[in-house]
């Protein structure tokens, strides 16, 4: 993500439009209108403050103060070729303006350019006037595809220096009125539009600076002429600091200096011609900063007072909301850049409020005016868009470290109540309990990689007692980038030791069911079969997580995950990436294997983060055995071994057993050098065959149920007991397990069963006939049963009957809002229970193409003969007949019908 430098929120000021047509695309347009157009809440009472600023800036003459202006592009990326710290040649180097001409290395204290690590390398190019340009550079000893461009990079230190303090002496102007602040503002302003137009046109990326193949727009995406990102291209300080000081008459009195209208030159040199190479490319969803752009461009328009650069930014913002989020507001990245993206929208709106255009003025686009806009208003969806992903955060209020997601990036406040939440458009579930320091999650995650994205559909996360217990790695710029990334990094399932697929909707999961809350117990189930469908025969790749309570202090997790297809199943789960942990074993493992490579498999060490290797070679110092029983692994704290999670885990023939280590390059930051100093405890269970397939088992796609209770504890362990139940009659995916914690029992059974159910027993009186029932019994008496999509749950001296499992119909129609409907709403024919059943439920909609979405019921009404499903959120859909239209992410035309099941619950529950 970018470090590049930016202005907050500015609050806008009115307009007063002075002329009744609208302006000619001339020089000094914006003389017509009353500047500051923007409100940078300047306080005269501070003008000592304001002066004290510009100091150092005012005591340099003036030629000194404009070179500091570079006259090429500079580089954000430079790396030390001494020690090589940090990473991504990112924020290596310390730089003070006392010392303008040299960078010191953060992390060696090395200064540069010096005899021992020279620029002595040259690189030439031309720009688009035809000029040749050159650059000085290192060549690196260490990495031979390295060049360390110091120059370029102190160039970038001095542009962020004057850049700063010209939005200073604008302030201190607007304090003052002095005209020496104005002066220095507008002759360094007058400098930028002077060498703008000599500058080429660069790619640069992490270990990359180099001359674009082309000068002509479009620019490359990493690169261009005045920042690191095409999409990041138009500049942020020049046009605050050209609206602070734009009324003042030096700009008259520089103009017949220089022999030229210098308000003319800015505008047209710089802002205008800025603009005009940056808008001509069409902006999609793969420029993920192009935000940035549309937010500049905003505040461009209404300083230069050029409207239809205005509603070019507000147009692009507003399509850019439909095309970047899902119907639940996420964007299709990781939380991490949904805040800074949408942290976009938020300041562009905020900066566009109450602008109105000139007098007359009607947009040559879309035919629109504006007077006194409020964006918010036209555009609502943004608003829950804002902080979508908040709903997931942990309950110390940092993000879900999913995808590309910085750990420990906190944007909420810490909670003291936790409950279950869903983002069911991007595809993440959040089972959540508790009060306190008794909170807990229990996070899955089933959304496609759409860029920004880890390869890890049905990943899990396990937030309690205070801890990310079992966490997801997030976000690095080290060496082991990939690691955090890659499948085998994540708590899941992997086939055939592949990563998982990528390719957007491709590998999108579904979900299958949301419970939030019955009675206490939380459920969600998701498939994620699309995330190998490289893989042939994959016939099911399915997890669902059980949160159940035990007390006000503890509960634990059932987590079945259920694979079909491919030779070999790799369970894997890992601990917390924050704290170190210790590891134990409930079954005599053997040590001494170096890593989970295969013998005819070589490791090769990563050199950056680009680094591509084979994942088993990071799963370290393993111990290992085999076998059919119960596996009980304990990963405590090591500074506080009494907290912890123990991980129980139903036996199965042939299981193989490997415990060791792998990195949890979180600790070191971005410290690439770092990457291998911090570990944690790595868990992985192999199946190879399948226990039903018979003799001929090597050439039968592997059939597993992997059913495991996570317990996070701290303090005394309180489950006892956790073990298999048989269950008549025997089907594959079908599995029951019995837990004991002091004088409870809870017998949990799940089945892949679909109406009209079997019936499946145990041995000791036990039945069901559904999906999933849980029985909990305190000294042998029952006291509460949870059924979910089921007709019946009995045991010894209790029972639960529901006269259906699920509803299910077609649908015909649906009602948004946002079209001016009264409300959101699917219309259908088929008959369904009573409102007040339903509200609050979730049902399951599969559209033409296989893929599902989920949406909480508000209510249920008749109008005439149909049923009008009320839903509390909007669905995002348009439906004509057997087309659907998606209005956001990812925007999809489905032919097909669209049929919906709302899967039921019902529990008793003796408080």
């Amino acid at each position: 993500m970018s470090n590049c430098y930016d202005f907050g929120i500015l609050h806008l000021m009115s307009v007063c439009a002075l002329v009744a047509a609208v302006p000619a695309l001339g020089a000094g347009q914006a003389l017509g209108i009353k500047h500051p157009v923007l409100d940078y809440s300047i306080d005269p009472a501070k003008a000592a403050q304001y002066e004290k600023a510009v100091e150092r800036v005012m005591a340099m003459s003036e030629e000194e103060m404009l070179s500091f202006v570079p006259e090429k592009p500079v580089s954000v990326f430079c790396y030390c070729p001494n020690c090589h710290g940090g990473s991504q040649g990112n924020g290596v180097f310390t730089w003070s303006v006392d010392r303008p001409d040299e960078l010191k290395c953060r992390y060696c204290g090395m200064v540069f350019p010096n005899e021992q690590y020279p620029d002595d390398q040259v690189i030439e190019g031309k720009n688009a006037l035809g000029e040749t340009i050159t650059y000085r550079y290192h060549q690196d000893k260490k990495y031979p595809d390295l060049r360390e461009f110091f120059g370029a990079q102190i160039l970038s230190r001095k542009r962020n220096w004057i850049l700063a303090r010209c939005f200073e002496l604008g302030k201190a102007y607007q304090a003052t009125r002095k005209p020496e602040y104005a002066r220095r503002a507008a002759l360094i302003l007058d400098r930028i539009a002077q060498v703008y137009p000599h500058y080429p046109v660069v790619k640069q990326w992490t270990g990359t600076f180099d001359f674009a193949p082309s000068q002509a727009p479009p620019y490359p995406s990493s690169g261009g002429r005045w920042g690191r990102w095409t999409a990041g291209e138009l500049p942020g300080q020049p046009a605050p600091c050209y609206d602070l000081v734009y009324d003042s008459d030096e700009f008259d009195k520089l103009s017949e200096e220089r022999g030229y209208d210098v308000r003319e030159k800015i505008e047209n040199d710089f802002f205008k011609a800025i603009f005009e190479a940056n808008n001509t490319p069409p902006l999609t969803e793969g420029g993920q900063l192009s935000t940035r752009n549309l937010r500049r461009a905003g505040i461009i328009g209404w300083v230069i007072n050029e409207p239809r650069i205005v509603h070019w930014s507000f147009g692009w913002l507003e399509h850019m909301a439909h095309q970047r989020c899902f119907y639940d507001g996420m964007l299709n990245l990781a939380p991490s850049y949904h805040y800074q993206i949408l942290g976009d929208f938020k300041r562009a709106f905020a900066n566009l409020k109450g602008y109105s255009d000139p007098a007359g003025y009607l947009d040559e686009i879309d035919g629109t005016r504006f007077d006194n806009l409020v964006p918010e208003e036209e555009l609502p969806f943004i608003v829950r868009a804002y902080d979508a992903p908040s709903v997931l955060d942990f309950p110390n209020g940092c993000s879900s470290p999913i995808h590309d997601t910085w750990p420990g990036e906190r944007r909420s406040k810490p909670r003291d109540k936790t409950v279950s939440t869903i983002c069911p458009g991007y595809g993440h579930a959040s089972l959540g309990r508790g009060e306190g320091t008794n909170q807990m999650q229990a996070q899955l995650h089933f959304s496609g990689a759409y860029g920004h994205s880890h390869l890890d559909n049905l990943n899990i996360i396990i937030w309690a007692k205070e801890r990310e217990m079992v966490s997801d790695l997030g976000y690095t710029h080290t060496r082991v980038r990939s690691w955090n990334s890659g499948t085998i990094g994540h708590n899941l399932v992997a086939i055939d030791r592949k990563i998982q697929d990528g390719g957007g909707n491709a590998s999108a999961g579904d979900l299958l069911w949301y419970f939030p809350d019955t009675e206490g117990v939380s459920v969600t189930e998701a498939d994620g079969r699309r995330a190998y469908h490289s893989i042939a025969g994959v016939e099911r790749y399915r997890r669902m997580l059980v949160l159940v309570p035990v007390s006000d202090e503890d509960a634990y997790v059932v987590d079945i995950f259920r694979t079909k297809g491919g030779s070999v199943h790799d369970w894997l789960l890992h601990g917390d990436a924050d704290h170190d942990m210790t590891a134990t074993c409930s079954l005599r493992l053997e040590a001494g294997r170096e890593n989970m490579l295969e013998e005819d498999e070589e490791w090769e060490e990563p050199a950056t983060e680009r680094a591509r290797f084979n994942p088993y070679g990071l799963i370290r110092e393993v111990a290992e055995a085999k076998s059919d029983e119960n596996v009980v692994t304990t990963f405590r704290y090591a500074e506080e071994p009494d907290r912890g999670i123990r991980i129980h885990v139903l036996g199965d023939e042939a299981t193989e057993v490997y415990l060791g280590r792998s990195p949890s390059a979180r600790r070191a930051k971005n410290e690439d050098s770092k990457a291998f100093d911090y570990w944690m405890p790595q868990l992985l269970l192999r199946r190879t065959r399948s226990a039903s397939s018979g003799p001929a088992a090597g050439e039968a796609p592997v059939a597993s149920t992997f059913a495991a209770v996570e317990e996070p504890f701290d303090g005394e362990m309180f489950i006892d007991t956790v073990k298999p139940v048989a269950l008549e009659p025997i089907d594959d995916g079908a599995v029951a397990l019995r837990v004991t914690h002091g004088d409870t029992v809870d017998t949990i059974i799940s089945t892949l069963d679909e109406a009209p159910y079997p019936e499946r027993t145990t041995e000791d009186g036990f039945s069901i006939k559904g999906r999933l029932g849980i029985v909990r019994q305190v000294a042998g008496q029952t006291t509460a049963m949870w059924l979910f999509e089921g007709e019946e749950l009995v045991a010894k001296d209790g029972s639960i009957t529901s006269e259906k499992g699920a509803c299910s119909g077609e649908i015909q129609a649906a009602t948004r809002k946002a079209d001016g409907a009264d409300y959101d709403a699917f219309i259908t024919d088929a008959e369904l229970p009573a409102s007040e059943m339903l509200q609050g439920v979730w049902m399951i909609v599969t559209h033409g193409n296989g893929c599902t979405h989920g949406y909480p019921i508000e209510r249920v009404e008749k109008q005439d003969d149909k049923t009008v499903i009320v839903l509390s959120m909007d669905h995002g859909l348009k439906i004509d007949d057997d087309k659907t239209t998606e209005i956001y992410f990812p925007q999809r035309e489905i032919e097909g019908k669209n049929t919906f099941v709302i899967p039921l619950a019902a529990a008793i529950v003796n408080h």
